[in-house]
């Protein structure tokens, strides 16, 4: 019986105690990157107006963050952040936040998104620098759970960018006649 309840008192903290593995390129860099296909036949230009819409429509300001939109090769690239958190004595606070890239690339039919290259600041104190899948921990400014927390930030706000993003791809733009 003291078996069971120690089986049954070990079974929980291992379920939380599972590292969340970046994605990662042959380089090791982290990188989420893919190309979907739709079953409409949609011009690289109408997935470029919807890209660009996205754009305006998720930041505050897009302009800030769209480094690049070219018309020619139907791609949009930028650069944002998202805030980071820690939690201290139970409460979650700001830490810092942590930048990205951004791409989309439009094809007739298909497009391609990339967001990599994810780095931690907190001024003015010292940030965790490159989020990949080496746990870090420099014992003074930020704890191992700190950065694992960072980490899984990392990993739910991207996936939620992405599927962000194949709504808006999937979504036909309203004309301005349309009010």
């Amino acid at each position: 019986m003291k078996k069971l309840l120690f089986i049954i008192f070990l079974f929980p903290l291992t379920c939380f105690c599972q590292e969340i593995k970046l994605p990662t390129d042959s380089s090791g860099k982290v990188i989420y990157s893919e190309v979907i296909n739709l079953d409409s036949n949609l011009s690289a230009n109408e997935l470029f107006k919807r890209a660009k819409s996205w754009f305006v429509q998720t930041y505050n300001s897009s302009k800030e963050v769209i480094q690049d939109a070219d018309q020619e090769t139907h791609t949009i690239t930028g650069k944002a952040l998202m805030i980071a958190h820690m939690t201290v004595m139970g409460a979650t606070n700001n830490w810092g936040h942590v930048k990205y890239f951004i791409s989309i690339t439009c094809k007739d039919g298909r497009y391609r998104i990339i967001i990599s290259d994810f780095f931690h600041e907190n001024e003015p104190y010292v940030g965790i620098g490159i989020v990949d899948n080496n746990v870090k921990s420099d014992g003074v400014n930020f704890r191992k759970k700190d950065y694992s927390r960072v980490v899984e930030e990392v990993n739910n706000y991207a996936l939620s960018l992405i599927a962000s993003i194949k709504e808006a791809m999937n979504k036909k733009l309203s004309s301005s006649n349309d009010w």
